[in-house]
Formats: structure tokens, C-alpha cells, sequence
């Protein structure tokens, strides 16, 4: 991710519980990405949170692809079909820390669930 995109995205326990936001908004990136998954223009985003930026759009984005791409995932351990194929699911998540996101942000790892807002 672009250091000035990463510098976009902050970490406070203090506001939204912790959850990743656009600097200097309560806005969280979660809530970006819905929104933008439902349908939504960024035009109608901007017009809604005033204080975010197309770049902060951009940003959010970017950040939820990195946290993806920190995942990490393997083939399932389930009984062996005679296909060749496992059943039991086609991925199992092994790892969903993000150390790197961590360490820049200062605040302790994040993992999906809490970029999902799940507990």
C-alpha cells in the first residue's frame, strides 16, 4: 500500500471501538466498503461525509485489499473425495494478523473480524 494512503487510515481505541477510520472522521472503512458494495457512488459517499476526500475513498479501498491479501489460507482437511477433491470447504483461514498494519498504526493487530466489525 502507498505510504500516503496508509497515512489515511487510523486506529484509536478511543473512536468507533477501535475500528480502522478515515483520519479526522469517525467514518470507518468497513462502512465505506458496504456502502460501495451495496451500489453506492462515491459522488453519493462524498456528498454524505463531507470531511472525506476521494482519495480517503481510495485509501479505504486499498487498505481492505491489503488486509485480503495479508490473509493467509490453505486447503481444508476434510475426507478425501474420489474426485480427488476435499470436502469439508475449499479454504480454511490459517492466519488473519496484521502485524505490518499494527506496527505502522502503533495499536495491537487487526484482524478481519475486526475490520468486519464481528467480535
Amino acid at each position: 500500500m502507498q505510504r500516503s494512503l496508509l497515512e489515511r487510515i487510523v486506529t484509536d481505541p478511543k473512536v468507533m471501538a477501535g475500528k480502522p477510520v478515515i483520519k479526522g472522521t469517525r467514518v470507518p472503512v468497513d462502512l465505506i466498503i458496504h456502502r460501495i458494495a451495496q451500489g453506492e457512488t462515491v459522488e453519493h459517499l462524498l456528498e454524505d461525509y463531507p470531511k472525506m476526500t476521494r482519495q480517503d475513498v481510495r485509501a479505504a479501498l486499498e487498505y481492505a485489499s491489503s488486509v485480503v491479501r495479508a490473509s493467509q489460507v490453505a486447503p481444508a482437511r476434510g475426507r478425501k473425495r474420489r474426485s480427488g477433491g476435499f470436502s469439508g470447504g475449499a479454504l480454511t483461514e490459517l492466519s488473519t494478523e496484521l502485524p505490518v498494519l499494527s506496527a505502522v498504526s502503533g495499536s495491537p493487530p487487526l484482524t478481519l473480524s475486526t475490520l468486519s466489525g464481528e467480535s
